[in-house]
């Protein structure tokens, strides 16, 4: 934009020289000051010097007595139309109301922005662009920008926005790479160090755009398979020790409900034995019903543990 204003800029300072000689000669078509156009003037000057060369003298004098300048103005609106198109707020702002006030009939304004209106706003535009890069930037970044901020020179702020980010904007990249190798697994340290090798500021930028999401999913499925199979074996550890216990029980059980069928045994001899005593008797009797009914909840909780210990 700026060449394309200084350009513009010098061809108009050219072309006002000529119309006195046009003036003052009218009777010779010097076509020197119209070639001269045709090589340094914009679009409209060009093609109008053009024209005027493959005419013959009248249309050579018509070039020089107001027709280059017809031409310069289309010239400079475009330019100004294409500062909007491609310049900061401010300068749109400032290139807007420039042809505006064209057409509301001052017939200078164009020229005024584009000798020195548009370097206001521009300065203003670079300011508020380093502003942003500084606001989206890493640590390193942010110093430069700040550094270009507090020299208050727009040429400083050009030179940075241009070139100056670059070298930082790396070191920046290089920094969160590492950074998220050392919080992420083995697929995203692999995924991180390839880049890092790599080198280039696209293979860094890949990595942290997708390549850190891609290689961080696939550690998360094999954590989750490795978590599944823990727990898993975790699961088969513990239905053992259930069944190794279970098979303890039935033993303990098996071998009560051997005790107490004996003890029933013989308290039901001792009882026989005692049948003519009767209070003796009676007491051996107990003991037998007592024994029988330990025998009986022996022999349950056995056929309970082998019925756990089958599952």
């Amino acid at each position: 934009m700026l060449a394309a204003l200084t350009s513009l800029v010098m061809a108009s300072g050219f072309l006002h020289a000529v119309p006195a000689k046009a003036v003052e000669e009218p009777e010779y078509a010097d076509r020197t000051f119209v070639v001269s156009a045709w090589r340094s003037g914009g679009g409209q000057v060009r093609a109008a010097a053009a024209t005027a060369l493959l005419g013959g003298d009248a249309q050579v004098l018509a070039f020089l007595n107001g027709g280059w300048q017809q031409a310069q103005r289309a010239d400079a609106r475009d330019t100004v139309a294409g500062v909007i198109g491609d310049g900061g707020p401010s300068v749109r702002t400032a290139a807007q109301q420039a042809l505006a006030a064209a057409d509301a009939g001052d017939s200078g304004a164009v020229e005024a922005f584009l000798t020195t209106g548009w370097q206001g706003p521009t300065d203003i535009d670079t300011r508020v662009s380093v502003n942003q890069l500084k606001a989206s930037g890493g640590p390193q970044v942010q110093q430069a920008a700040q550094q270009a901020l507090d020299s208050e020179d727009p040429a400083v702020m050009r030179v940075f926005l241009e070139t100056g980010w670059q070298v930082q904007w790396q070191t920046d990249q290089r920094l969160r790479v590492n950074q998220a190798m050392a919080m992420g697994g083995p697929q995203v340290r692999a995924a991180g160090q390839k880049a890092l090798d790599t080198g280039t500021p696209e293979a860094m930028e890949a990595f942290l755009a997708y390549g850190w999401a891609v290689a961080s999913a696939r550690d998360d499925e094999v954590a989750t398979i490795a978590d599944i199979l823990a727990q898993a074996q975790a699961a088969g550890d513990l239905a053992a020790q259930e069944t190794q216990q279970a098979k303890q029980e039935g033993e303990r059980a098996k071998a009560a409900a051997e005790a107490a069928r004996r003890a029933a045994q013989e308290a039901a001899a001792a009882t026989e034995a005692a049948r003519d005593d009767t209070a003796l008797a009676a007491a051996h009797a107990k003991r037998a019903a007592v024994a029988a009914e330990m025998a009986s909840q022996a022999a349950r909780v056995s056929v309970q543990a082998a019925a756990a210990a089958s599952r």
